[in-house]
C-alpha cells in the first residue's frame, strides 16, 4: 500500500507534468493560429478554428497567465459556455477585466450561463447553486439578463443580449450566427429542446470591446 505522503508527492508530480503538457500544447497552438480565438473551459471542446483552454493554462482570474501566451490585445474571440457560474460576482467582474486587456477592439466575448428566469422548477433546481445538476455543487450564482450585463463596464463594451427568458416567461432570441462562438446549451443547438418544447437554454450575451 502507497503512503498518504507518497500519493501526495505523485498527485503533485502528475499535477506538474499535466500542466507542462498543456502550456506546450497552447504554445504551439498559439502559434499556428493567426487570428486567436479561445474557448475557456473548453473541458476536451474542440471547434475548428478555435483554440481551447482550461483553468490550468488560462485561468481568468489571473491576468498573469493570459500573458504567458497572449499580447494584449492580440485576441478576437473568447467563448466561455457554463463558466461564470462557476466565478462569484466579484471575481466575474475581474475575469471579464482580465478578458478585456486580451481582446482587441472589436473583438467579442461571448458568454453562456444558466437562466435564472427559465420557467420550470426542475430546471432552476439543477442548476441553481448547490443544486442538482452535474457540476452545480460549485455554482457560485444563478444570473438572469439583467445582472449578467452588470458584469461589464458599459464604457468599454457593446453588449448584445442574444437569448434569455424574461420575468414573465417570455423567450427572446437573436441566436442566429456562430461566428462568436458555438453554444451547445441553447435554443437551437441542445438536443433536448425540439420544435414545440423547450427544455434547456441559457442566457447568451456577447460583449463587444469599444
Amino acid at each position: 500500500m502507497i503512503p498518504v505522503k507518497w500519493k501526495r508527492i505523485i498527485k503533485n508530480i502528475l499535477y506538474i507534468f499535466k500542466k507542462l503538457i498543456f502550456f506546450l500544447i497552447l504554445k504551439i497552438k498559439t502559434k499556428i493560429h493567426t487570428k486567436y480565438k479561445i474557448i475557456i473551459g473548453a473541458g476536451g471542446t474542440i471547434y475548428s478554428g478555435w483554440i481551447p483552454t482550461d483553468q490550468i493554462s488560462i485561468d481568468l482570474l489571473n491576468n498573469y497567465s493570459f500573458s504567458k501566451f497572449f499580447k494584449k490585445n492580440s485576441i478576437s474571440n473568447i467563448l466561455a459556455e457554463h463558466v461564470f457560474e462557476h466565478l462569484d460576482f466579484q471575481q466575474g467582474v475581474i475575469a471579464i477585466n482580465n478578458c478585456y486587456e486580451y481582446l482587441e477592439v472589436g473583438g467579442s466575448i461571448r458568454i453562456a450561463v444558466p437562466d435564472g428566469n427559465f420557467p420550470n422548477e426542475d430546471y432552476i433546481k439543477h442548476v441553481k447553486p448547490n443544486g442538482t445538476g452535474l457540476g452545480a455543487m460549485d455554482h457560485k450564482i444563478l444570473y438572469t439578463y439583467d445582472t449578467i450585463i452588470k458584469l461589464f463596464d458599459k464604457k468599454k463594451f457593446l453588449i448584445n443580449l442574444i437569448e434569455y427568458f424574461k420575468e414573465d416567461g417570455e423567450f427572446i432570441q437573436n441566436y442566429n450566427e456562430e461566428k462568436n462562438g458555438y453554444i451547445m446549451r441553447s435554443r437551437n443547438n441542445d438536443q433536448r429542446n425540439t420544435e414545440n418544447t423547450i427544455k434547456y437554454t441559457s442566457i447568451i450575451v456577447d460583449a463587444i470591446k469599444i
